[in-house]
């Protein structure tokens, strides 16, 4: 942190571009062997540009998570339709192992 002379923070002029940003100040301080030191303060700006852009970066992550929980529902529903065309077809299996049980029990080996 640059300091004047007297061993104070030096302050200087926001730029014009971060005019309006979102302004935060955040004290800095340490502790020396219990002591608490004081270092002044930092400003961090954000700018609408850069909101913006993370807004337009997290809009994309939620609309490739939807498209991703889309085909999910989808591949399930296919998944679906395929267990229960499996069931009729052993359950079909099942009539015709009864039939094939009962012609082969009429008939002596």
């Amino acid at each position: 942190m640059e300091r004047d002379q007297d061993g104070k923070p030096v302050v200087r002029e926001v730029p014009s571009k971060l005019a309006s940003a979102i302004r935060r100040e955040v004290p800095l301080a340490y502790n020396d062997g219990g002591a608490q030191k004081d270092l002044g303060k930092v400003e961090l700006y954000i700018t609408s540009r850069f909101v913006n852009a993370t807004g337009a970066e997290v809009r994309g992550h939620v609309e490739g998570t939807n498209a991703e929980i889309e085909r999910s529902v989808s591949a399930n529903q296919e998944q679906a339709a395929t267990v229960e065309e499996i069931v009729r077809t052993a359950a079909e299996l099942a009539k015709v192992a009864e039939g094939l049980t009962a012609n082969v029990a009429r008939y002596k080996v």
